[in-house]
């Protein structure tokens, strides 16, 4: 096991690669640090620092020289020293060329992993022996993306079709556990943007690209890193823009609207409905019935009650359910108990600002109570935080015994869900059974809630 270059010296001049060496070593040495411990700065194992100080193994490759220098602070000192050893040795190889070709010297920079018996290096792997390289050097490596020069419409319609999965796994899991994938393939999308393509194929490679970039936004503010999910929204506008799809610009802009509205900037979140809505006629009545959701859910924020109903009945009233699948793929997710939710969401945010007279309390209450029965398992993230709504509200009303069934049923929910959203809501459950000091079941609930909460992100 080396991470070194073969070693060669000549005549009477100094050996630099020996100089190297002890250089390495009183570094070390002065800054009172041990081979483990250069080790762990620098990312190598210990093995490669003794080999680095043990200049008959050979001269160390320029990685793990920039790597030392920076670990020992050397200041390039250890670098500039390579580059002579590296210069000195080369000029001992030529000559020995030039005298014998029976001794050519091995390829320089030849990986380390190439040199050495694979199988044994397997087998020794496999039985618990340590990596040459930490996981994340070794997956940094690898994880370089080989963008096409040329896109095709095939290579659209595939992230297309991993744009549809992720949505689906981050309304299951939620943002925190599946944001990291999605940043991947936006990060995919838009190097496909750089290559050649048809008029056609970049239309729609940009619509794809915009859409990811708003999910991603969106599942970066699921958990809870609001300024990035700020900048990826604004990404992708700049994509929607180019590419000349007023639909896909208008669901960027609505969804940067929503995360607003979540910041408690209403007048902001309003702003940005507008610009969603000035695609106009482009829009089929299911995207516009969205926007009307995500107004009411601006006017609760802003303690209007009237504004707020009045959108809810606009959004129903527009809505078409049978359509739903001949729309763009944005709006597809847009189901009748995705309706239902963003609704009952409105009304609760409603609540909490502007309390309500008790028949509109039970109204909300039933609301909820359907909208939790609506959601599938694969809306896991939507179902939990609307249960939790649910739960707490009939604390509040102060029916214990059903406010701790549907406790039950939200952090069952909730134990598959990552989101910094949920969290928020676990907090006020978890407050709001406090109140229930008698009761310990409630006592029991508001234990776990505090706790999955602490442990949502």
């Amino acid at each position: 096991m080396t991470e070194t270059e073969g070693d060669a010296t000549g005549g009477d001049e100094p050996n630099l690669a020996v100089e190297l060496a002890h250089e390495i070593r009183r570094l070390r040495e002065a800054a009172d640090l041990t081979l483990a411990d250069v080790g762990g700065i620098a990312g190598y194992t210990r093995q490669y620092i003794s080999f680095a100080e043990r200049p008959r193994r050979g001269l160390p490759s320029a990685a793990l020289i920039r790597a030392l220098d920076r670990a020992l602070s050397a200041g390039g000192t250890l670098i500039e020293l390579h580059k002579r050893a590296s210069a000195q040795r080369d000029a001992v190889r030529a000559s020995m060329i030039q005298e014998s070709a029976e001794h050519a010297p091995e390829p320089e920079e030849v990986d380390t992993s190439e040199r050495r018996d694979l199988p044994t290096v397997a087998v020794a792997v496999a039985f618990g022996a340590s990596l040459d390289q930490p996981a994340l050097r070794i997956i940094a490596q690898a994880d370089e993306p080989q963008v096409p020069t040329t896109v095709r419409s095939g290579d659209v319609r595939e992230l297309q079709a991993a744009t549809e999965m992720l949505r689906d796994w981050e309304d299951r899991a939620g943002g925190t556990a599946v944001r990291h994938h999605i940043l991947g393939a936006l990060r995919w999308g838009t190097g496909l943007l750089k290559s050649s393509c048809t008029p056609e194929v970049r239309c729609s490679l940009a619509t794809t690209t915009a859409q990811l970039a708003d999910l991603a936004a969106w599942a970066t503010f699921d958990a809870g890193l609001n300024s990035q999910a700020r900048e990826l929204s604004l990404l992708g506008l700049h994509i929607a823009h180019d590419s000349g799809d007023l639909g896909i610009r208008s669901h960027v802009a609505n969804g940067l609207a929503l995360q607003e509205i979540h910041r408690d900037n209403p007048d902001a979140g309003l702003a940005l409905v507008q610009l969603a809505h000035a695609a106009g006629d482009v829009l089929t009545p299911n995207e516009v019935s969205q926007l009307h959701t995500v107004k009411a859910r601006a006017y609760a924020k802003k303690s209007d009650p009237d504004q707020c109903r009045r959108f809810i009945q606009l959004a129903m009233d527009c809505y078409q359910p049978e359509s739903l699948d001949n729309g763009p793929s944005w709006i597809h997710y847009f189901t009748p108990a995705k309706l239902q939710g963003d609704t009952a969401n409105a009304l609760f945010n409603l609540l909490i600002t502007n309390p309500e007279p008790s028949g509109a309390r039970t109204e909300l209450v039933m609301r909820l109570s359907d909208t939790v029965n609506r959601y599938s398992q694969g809306r896991a993230r939507d179902k939990a935080i609307v249960a939790v709504r649910l739960a707490t509200l009939l604390y509040l009303e102060g029916d214990i015994a059903e406010a701790n069934t549907a406790a039950h049923t939200a952090l069952t929910v909730a134990h598959q869900v990552r989101s910094a959203r949920l969290s928020i809501d676990l907090r006020m459950l978890a407050q709001a059974a406090a109140a229930a000091h008698r009761d310990s079941a409630a006592q029991e609930i508001r234990a776990e809630a505090h706790t999955l909460a602490a442990t949502m992100t």
